[in-house]
């Protein structure tokens, strides 16, 4: 008996201890007492949440700042005065690290369509860019006309200094004299050395359409639609040298809804645009950590040559309809009709039959008189065509107009 009441004597000596200690290490700093205070004043003390953010808030801004935000809200005839406390001084950080942005130097390296959302965001938001790299002038077409890369054009547009080197190692020493201290890039065309990611403070950003480590390279878009994947995406990644190697910082998920390649191209460039606008003031504010990605997972694309397009009527409709939505505008679908002339296959629609046929590549008539075309399993209306040297038109016309029975 003597002995339980010892230990419970000595138990409430431990407690009792225990809780001096605990008491002891309470607020001791002047942002932790400012903290408390103002969590007092609009009865939150109790909240924990609350109490930790206002003292991270206190130990960055100035003691005179939080004494007249603070004045502010108490005045302000509001239900929540704590919220409207801390967004006033969440707008005020943000604000500050868009201040610093706006005076950061930043190099714009891009080349195709996909890039241009991404660099008209940027000047939208009044940011500082020092220089355009785009690839050089190209030839296109049968006349061989001298073309500028869509960037270039509205680099021109906005009278930004442009440069167009045939290998960008060659300009290196051009860029280190800019002295940038942020490089964004966009579908660009080339690999970046490591030596040239290395001089800007801020490093080197880079804007890819899919959801890194899937779908690394240069067809990324249409190799999301070729498979039949239900969503894809952006990903903004910290260039290293390597191809689409490097450590994420941000990702935004996006459907496919049976979007063309030309229809999910501009979603994806202007989905791009929106995010990397929206973590740049985190970014250089340091608060966004890089994750690296799991290169056991990349997958790799390959580079599309105009052969490509070319339809294999042994595949199932299925696999035929995602080729022709992938790979519309460039390089298309299309199939020879006899006596070898080319028929483009613009938009396609599956039959809900998925029969198997052996007579693949066949020409028949829907029900709705369309024109439809076996497939080795299920069967397609040719909804658009274009015939070679011809304008584009419905398949009905198409049929209507011309005898076929086969496409080879």
């Amino acid at each position: 008996m003597i002995n339980r009441l010892k230990d419970a004597i000595k138990s409430r000596i431990i407690a009792e201890s225990k809780q001096k200690k605990k008491d002891k290490r309470g607020p001791t700093t002047k942002h932790q007492l400012l903290a408390i205070d103002i969590a007092e004043s609009f009865g939150k003390l109790k909240s924990r949440r609350d109490v930790a953010i206002l003292m991270n808030l206190c130990k960055k801004q100035s003691h005179t700042l939080i004494m007249r935000i603070w004045g502010i809200a108490r005045e302000r005839e509001i239900d929540n005065k704590m919220a409207y406390f801390l967004a006033t001084l969440r707008n005020i950080n943000s604000e500050e690290r868009m201040k610093k942005i706006k005076n950061a130097k930043i190099i714009f390296i891009g080349s195709s369509e996909f890039a241009v959302p991404i660099l008209q965001e940027l000047l939208n938001r009044d940011l500082r860019i020092i220089a355009v790299i785009t690839q050089p002038d190209r030839s296109v077409g049968r006349k061989k006309i001298l073309t500028a890369t869509p960037i270039k054009k509205l680099a021109q547009e906005r009278k930004l200094t442009v440069l167009q080197p045939l290998k960008i190692a060659r300009i290196k020493n051009k860029i280190k004299k800019l002295s940038p201290d942020l490089i964004i890039t966009a579908s660009y065309g080339q690999i970046i050395p490591q030596n040239i990611l290395d001089i800007p403070k801020h490093k080197c950003l880079n804007v890819h359409p899919s959801l890194l480590p899937k779908y690394r390279g240069s067809s990324p878009i249409q190799s999301a639609i070729l498979n039949g994947d239900k969503q894809t995406g952006v990903s903004i990644m910290i260039m290293d040298a390597k191809m689409d190697h490097g450590d994420i910082i941000a990702k935004k998920r996006l459907k496919i809804i049976n979007q063309n390649y030309a229809q999910l191209h501009n979603e994806l460039s202007e989905l791009g645009a929106d995010l990397l606008v929206k973590i740049l003031s985190d970014y250089f504010g340091e608060k966004i950590k890089a994750k690296p990605q799991n290169h056991k997972k990349a997958v790799f694309t390959k580079i599309l040559q105009r052969a490509d397009g070319q339809i294999d009527w042994r595949k199932k409709a299925v696999e035929i309809e995602r080729q022709v939505r992938a790979f519309y505008p460039w390089p298309g679908s299309w199939s020879f009709l006899f006596g070898n002339k080319k028929l483009k296959i613009i938009q396609v629609s599956l039959l809900k039959k998925s029969d198997r046929h052996k007579n693949f590549g066949e020409i028949f008539l829907t029900e709705d008189k369309k024109m439809g075309v076996f497939c080795r399993q299920g069967s397609l209306v040719l909804e658009k065509v274009q015939l070679e040297g011809k304008k584009e038109m419905s398949g009905m016309e198409f049929i209507r107009g011309n005898k076929i029975d086969k496409l080879l």
